[in-house]
């Protein structure tokens, strides 16, 4: 027998928190409604650099929220760790040939399960909530200034690196060294939401239009995926990938606390209670990200001008439980 489920809409979130963690095989029904014509997805846990997972199926939920998901259209050859993802249609692309293209965005994920863990004769039940996060929740380019001069602190290899956010990106600009040679590098981080299984990973950070500059000459990188830099020069790739890989880190866990406020302030539950259902029973997964303007800044150098001061929000999804078979 296949994988059974039903995927619901929490309507009532501080309602719903009370009844679930009283009783989670029974929470009020009055706080969640089902979730219809969403894409249900079972993916094998294997590495990958895609937006979506490289081996899966899918199905699209009923009117009833319901979905039925059959791990044996997978391979068996690598796919005994599995887990599930729950995409929602957010807008329709249009290619050059008028081909219509959907494009998703993740609400759930569940933790990583194996086969043997799947039990066929329970079905599956899903509650999932959307938050908006004020923008006073939001990280700032001052908490951004500070990453970045820790990284240059610690790394002898960068003599200067700044991040700017911008609009829908991070500006990235610094000075190094290669081989006593002085290097420029320039870029800018996209930031998506992450699909992978790894809970504790919330962003899916991509470089596009990186660039470096030796002894005053350009060299365009092309970038095929995050971390995979078509560069010659090792030290050069391996500088950026491991300061931007570790900029990331630091907004997942400035993101994390943020969260954790916003639901303490949302529930009128502690906050101590919050963190540890986060911890421990919660999935999140980021809708997307905004970058909105919050303020306007005199510049002096390079010469008198002004430039917008943005932050950026991640508005979220949570999802009960995050271990499906537990």
């Amino acid at each position: 027998m296949p994988i059974q489920g039903t995927i619901f809409s929490i309507t009532d979130f501080e309602g719903f928190i009370n009844s679930y963690f009283s009783n989670p095989l029974s929470p009020d029904e009055a706080t969640f409604t089902p979730i219809s014509n969403a894409r249900a997805v079972l993916a094998a846990n294997i590495p990958s650099s895609s937006f979506t997972p490289v081996l899966s199926v899918n199905t699209t939920t009923d009117s009833d929220g319901s979905f039925i998901l059959d791990e044996k259209m997978l391979p068996d050859a690598g796919t005994s760790e599995l887990y599930i993802i729950f995409l929602r249609e957010v807008q329709t692309f249009r290619d050059p040939a008028g081909i219509e293209i959907p494009i998703f965005e993740p609400f759930y994920r569940s933790v990583p399960f194996r086969k043997e863990q799947i039990n066929r004769s329970a079905e599956i039940k899903i509650y999932t909530r959307f938050e908006q996060m004020p923008n006073v929740f939001g990280i700032t380019q001052g908490q951004i200034d500070k990453q970045t001069s820790c990284i240059a602190d610690n790394d002898q290899r960068i003599n200067s690196l700044t991040a700017r956010i911008s609009d829908h990106k991070i500006r990235i600009r610094g000075k190094g060294k290669h081989q006593k040679k002085e290097i420029k590098f320039r870029g800018n981080i996209l930031i998506r939401p992450s699909t992978t299984p790894d809970l504790n990973s919330f962003i899916n950070p991509k470089i596009r239009d990186f660039e470096v500059e030796l002894n005053g000459e350009r060299y365009p990188v092309l970038i095929e995926k995050f971390f995979t830099m078509c560069i010659e020069k090792e030290e050069m790739k391996n500088m950026v990938k491991n300061n931007i890989e570790d900029l990331a880190s630091k907004m997942y866990s400035r993101f994390k606390e943020k969260l954790i406020k916003h639901l303490a302030e949302r529930t009128n539950i502690k906050e101590t209670k919050i963190r540890n259902i986060i911890q421990t029973q919660t999935s999140t997964t980021f809708d997307k990200f905004r970058f909105p303007v919050i303020g306007i800044i005199s510049v002096a150098h390079p010469f008198p001008h002004l430039i917008e001061e943005r932050i950026i929000v991640g508005d979220c999804w949570f999802g009960f439980p995050k271990n499906i078979y537990q």
